[in-house]
């Protein structure tokens, strides 16, 4: 039977339901660490929220490469306690007017890395109505190829009626040249929009080429005008130009926009709009939200030394200030 999902992307399961002093019993009991961080809502925030996905020949769980974690879902109140995650990935506020607020944290995404070169890093442990998602790669190859951010969609097939899931909000973030960003419309796999330009970004970032850089995009939904549902969409791409600290290997944090632009619902070519299209059909297991890069090699990408590090995929939560 298929969990409903909240508007807030939790799986809504009130006889799972446990309290704080329950929890923290429990947790003691089999050695959970609990990260540093107010709680927010209930305590079944901190309780692994994942559906078990079928691997691939070329899919597998991740595992240490500087995303280690335990599994869970962690939760963190992003801009009262702190500027950066456990890894050191800042907490962007690329929105004007507007204060973004993380939660629903995690590191475990699927490896799904493909003999044809492209990279793809999934997650699909929840909805989240607004994400972000961001990683820090060392990539190589064309000019004209790029680091893109697949968000509020589904399941990327050709097989009939699961192409129709797709409803996807493609972000090129850069390409590797560092000149170029865009935004296309994925309603059905594998047929995409014209690619829309940014109305503002800070490009040209500079080649991105073997050197460890920083990427993220973000979905968020607005609520411009107050009324208590949302009635824009910002879609926005990043690159931290300075990299990782060639020292501590730890994120420099030196942000720059490459794409900026807030879309009306009627600009917007998809089924769905303000969440995944999938949880509107009582499909939520079927939700994703990627990072890809194509061009790369697989055996580079599936070795002990790879060249991605801190990928995360984030919950984020407009106020408009």
């Amino acid at each position: 039977m298929i969990e409903r999902v909240s508007d807030s992307g939790e799986y809504d399961n009130n006889k799972n339901k446990i309290n704080r002093r329950d929890f923290l019993k429990f947790a003691g009991a089999i050695g959970i660490g609990i990260i540093s961080a107010p709680l927010v809502g209930s305590m079944s925030r901190f309780t692994p929220i994942y559906y078990n996905h079928p691997a691939s020949s070329n899919s597998q769980s991740q595992g240490q490469n500087n995303n280690d974690n335990n599994g869970l879902v962690r939760t963190a109140e992003a801009t009262t306690t702190s500027s950066n995650d456990k890894n050191g990935f800042r907490y962007v506020q690329p929105v004007p007017s507007f204060k973004l607020t993380y939660s629903n944290e995690t590191w475990t995404f699927t490896k799904n890395f493909r003999s044809d070169g492209s990279m793809r890093c999934d997650f699909k442990d929840r909805i989240r109505n607004s994400v972000f998602i961001g990683g820090y790669f060392k990539v190589k190859g064309p000019d004209s190829e790029e680091v893109s951010a697949k968000l509020n969609g589904g399941p990327h097939t050709s097989s009939s009626p699961e192409n129709t899931y797709a409803d996807t909000m493609d972000v090129g973030i850069t390409n590797f040249l560092g000149t170029k960003s865009r935004v296309r419309w994925e309603k059905t796999h594998p047929n995409y929009s014209s690619s829309i330009a940014p109305s503002s970004s800070y490009l040209p970032v500079g080649d991105v080429r073997n050197k460890w850089r920083g990427y993220c995009g973000l979905k968020v939904n607005l609520d411009d005008n107050r009324d208590g549902k949302p009635d824009r969409v910002a879609l926005i791409g990043m690159v931290d130009v300075g990299g990782l600290n060639s020292t501590t290997m730890k994120p420099v944090n030196n942000w720059k926009v490459t794409y900026r632009r807030i879309f009306t619902p009627s600009e917007i070519a998809l089924k769905s709009i303000w969440r995944p299209y999938v949880a509107t059909i009582d499909k939520p297991e079927l939700a994703q939200t990627s990072l890809r890069v194509d061009e790369q090699s697989q055996s580079e990408w599936q070795s002990s030394n790879p060249p991605y590090k801190y990928v995360t995929c984030k919950q984020v939560t407009a106020t408009k200030i």
